[in-house]
């Protein structure tokens, strides 16, 4: 495999079912994982638009060396999908869980980006914790390099699907992270995922 991921990479059962059930026992049943409420905006044909989401931030480097007392638990989930990948690991730049609860909506995708504004390579990956539901993520053809991220707004009209990820519990896709993507909105049951970023 190369050192360098230039596509999109899915991987299914990653990890044995014992963990993936117990990842999403954690996540979203015995309520033992701290989450915190934020509002996620889209901008999508002149309207704003805003949804609910709870998150868990296990460690993001822009805030220090501090880190969740409950990054051990996912740790080596990362390290396996690393080696997958076949790309190098030297730092975790993001790691945080997400839940986004069930919405009927018209709206196609979320907010279209990448996960950080870094100019130095790196990757970005998604690994679903919960099953049979809905939410694909969207991964577009078009990178931070070609479309500074403050023109998306005016643009992303204009940007191509290079795929749509199904979240099924157990799989994970990852991908450059200088490679625009989004969440769609569920709307059978909540919508888990743990999102991290490394180089």
């Amino acid at each position: 495999m190369s050192q360098v991921l230039d596509k999109p990479l899915v991987v299914h059962n990653v990890i044995s079912k014992q963990y993936q059930a117990e990842l999403e026992h954690r996540f979203v049943g015995e309520n033992t994982m701290p989450w915190h409420f934020t509002y996620e905006t889209t901008h999508e044909d002149e309207r704003v638009e805003t949804s609910s989401v709870m998150f868990h931030m296990f460690q993001y480097k822009a805030w220090g060396s501090n880190v969740s007392p409950h990054f051990d638990f996912v740790k080596p989930l990362l390290y396996e999908l690393i080696q997958l990948s076949g790309t190098p690991f030297t730092e975790f730049l993001q790691v945080r869980a997400i839940c986004q609860f069930p919405i009927i909506t018209s709206r196609k995708h979320n907010l279209i980006h990448t996960d950080l504004e870094d100019p130095v390579p790196y990757h970005t990956g998604v690994y679903y914790v919960t099953d049979n539901c809905d939410g694909d993520t969207v991964i577009f053809n078009e990178t931070f390099y070609n479309v500074p991220p403050d023109q998306v707004k005016e643009k992303y009209k204009s940007f191509t699907e290079i795929q749509r990820v199904n979240p099924v519990r157990g799989s994970a896709v990852m991908f450059p992270g200088s490679q625009y993507h989004s969440s769609t909105l569920p709307t059978k049951k909540v919508r888990s995922v743990l999102n991290f970023s490394w180089r």
